[in-house]
Parts: structure tokens; sequence; C-alpha cells
């Protein structure tokens, strides 16, 4: 194999690997709470939302950081029966808060909730909540 091929390889390599991992993260970004009795989230009514480091997420939530796991397939097929990966559903969870992005015009039979958005937030104390993804995140439909 000459020099140039060997370089071509590994550079398909490198961009094929690199390619799933960051599409796989479509919870990173900025979001604010959407319509009447709109949940609580982080400072002046923000929610936002980093990578971490070996995966996950830290959402800075009214005000402080807060670490969110990925959840699993199984995990979000107890939590939301119905809805599975077809529906592009994605969640970060802790025990207090989850924040989820599912295809826009997803219904949630078991609890009475379509989301419009595509993205929503699960308070253990108070329900599930609509948000807006506010940082222009391609495939958001915010059209920024």
């Amino acid at each position: 194999m000459t020099p140039g091929l060997r370089f071509a390889v590994a550079l398909a390599a490198t961009i094929c690997i690199a390619l799933p991992a960051a599409a796989s993260d479509r919870l990173s970004g900025r979001y604010r709470p959407l319509g009447d009795g709109a949940a609580p989230s982080g400072e002046g009514g923000e929610l936002r939302v980093e990578p971490i480091p070996g995966g996950g997420w830290r959402a800075w939530f009214q005000g402080q950081p807060l670490e969110l796991a990925r959840a699993t397939p199984d995990q979000m097929a107890g939590l939301f029966p119905g809805v599975g990966e077809s529906r592009g559903l994605e969640c970060g969870l802790s025990a207090m808060f989850m924040l989820c992005r599912v295809e826009p015009g997803t219904h949630f039979p078991r609890d009475g909730f379509q989301s419009g958005s595509g993205y929503f937030s699960v308070l253990a104390d108070a329900g599930l909540f609509e948000l807006e993804r506010i940082d222009g995140a391609e495939g958001d439909g915010t059209g920024r």
C-alpha cells in the first residue's frame, strides 16, 4: 500500500468514527420553556446543556450543574411505552431531571402529550414540559 493510499484509508476511518459520535449528540444546546405553565429552567429561563468527556451531559439547571447520563433503550421504553428509537427518542437523565429529543409531532399516549418542538423535559416532581431549542441547531425546527 502506498503512503498516499494509507493516508486516505486512515483519514476515511477517522471520519467514519467521528461522524456517528457527533451525530449521536442531539441534546447539547440551549433551551427555554414553551407554553403556559412552563417548567422552571436555568437562570433567566434558559437551560444550557453541554457534552461531558466520557459520555453524558452537564445541564445548567436552576443555576446549578447537573450531570445527565445517556438513557438506555430499555429505560426509555419503560418511561415512554410505545415511543422508541424509531421516533428518534434520545434522553439524558438524572434522579430529578430528564431532557429528551424526539421527532416533532410525536405523541406520548400514556402521558397525553404531543411534542411539537421535538424537545421536552421531565421534572420528577412536576411532570412533562415542552422546550424550544434556541441555539439554532440544524434540524431543530427553529429555522435559525
